[in-house]
């Protein structure tokens, strides 16, 4: 067997060890090239979680020092580039985070504009080829770097995306940042209740908890993180509790979308209108076992006041359910910075 044969063989038997590749229902092809170390990875399969899985498994081998990425999704509705296109501008345009950006769609070779507001503070392009959408430019923010890759992986017909936009000025990312992100997607999704849901985040892997209604919400918030750039892996502990509708909390559910795991509004575009308050109130929680701090979002609020009053009344109603953790910490965040909840009051009863 040759050194070629052998790598490749060593990296096929490890995607079927990950059952989440499904390797046998899904093949994937394999070329490695021995003097340059580079591993060509080529074929569909069934999410996003399965190609980012497959990719891992690939490059922990230890010859493989490079990937030539070929692997594309299922979409979730089979749509023309053209359609796919339009969708993803559409998506882009409809985002309130993106009103100050210029967007640009690249049809044959041809960059032609599609909008170009006043005072534009960055720009996004957008190409669709064989249902694979390029995102290039250059935006203000990591933040507005991933919103844009998820929303293009939300439109139906989607296959792969690859997330060229720069981040102008540049921007030290880290596991709050992305845990930031993947807060943000989830409150965008209109299937998805972010209320009650957590996240953390460590070296890129993220876990999710909390309860959602049923398996499939459960499954399209698991499947909104994986969509995050650079997201690793995901580890969802999320439990399946149903509730009925409550004044301020998550709407009960009869069923999945129709397109899932795509996330086409009912009118078949993405729905991207959700706005998030100023102010949240989030319950950070370490329990008796020692694990991660878990961060939860309590609410929302349109100032200060009520985001600190909601905390005080919750800090007393929940803390016979913390009476086992080793320590819970509440803090009211005001555009994504974080302000103790001690402080907050302190500063409130100077006023």
């Amino acid at each position: 067997m040759t050194r070629s044969s052998a790598v490749v063989e060593a990296v096929r038997a490890s995607l079927r060890d990950e059952p989440r590749v499904g390797a046998a229902q899904w093949p994937i092809e394999l070329s490695f090239e021995e003097g340059s170390g580079v591993l060509v990875m080529e074929g569909e399969v069934a999410d996003v979680a399965a190609k980012k899985l497959a990719l891992e498994r690939a490059a922990a081998h230890p010859e493989v020092v490079g990937i030539v990425d070929r692997l594309h999704t299922r979409p979730a509705q089979a749509q023309d580039d053209p359609t796919v296109r339009k969708l993803v501008i559409d998506a882009l345009m409809q985002e309130p985070a993106f009103s100050d950006l210029a967007l640009f769609e690249r049809v044959g070779g041809r960059l032609e504009p599609v909008r170009s507001p006043d005072g534009t503070a960055g720009r996004i392009e957008v190409e669709v080829l064989d249902g694979v959408v390029t995102l290039d430019g250059s935006v203000p923010g990591l933040d507005r770097k991933r919103l844009a890759g998820v929303l293009a992986w939300w439109v139906p017909g989607s296959r792969d995306v690859v997330d060229g936009i720069a981040v102008d000025p540049d921007e030290e990312d880290d596991d709050g940042a992305i845990a930031d992100a993947i807060r943000l997607v989830l409150e965008k999704d209109p299937f998805v209740d972010a209320v009650r849901v957590g996240v953390e985040v460590r070296d890129a892997v993220v876990t999710l908890r909390g309860s959602l209604d049923s398996d499939w919400q459960r499954d399209m918030a698991e499947l909104d993180a994986w969509y995050v750039f650079a997201v690793d892996r995901v580890v969802n502990l999320i439990e399946v509790s149903p509730q009925p509708d409550r004044p301020g909390g998550g709407v009960a559910h009869a069923g999945p979308p129709a397109a899932a795991p795509g996330r086409p509004s009912e009118e078949g575009g993405p729905n991207m209108s959700a706005q998030i308050a100023e102010w949240r109130l989030v319950e950070v929680v370490q329990d008796h076992i020692g694990t991660d701090e878990r961060r939860i979002l309590i609410s929302e609020h349109e100032d200060e006041e009520d985001a600190v009053s909601a905390a005080l009344t919750a800090r007393e109603a929940r803390a016979e359910e913390h009476a086992d953790a080793i320590a819970v910490r509440w803090v009211v965040e005001h555009m994504g910075r974080e302000i103790d909840l001690e402080e907050a009051i302190e500063r409130y009863e100077a006023e």
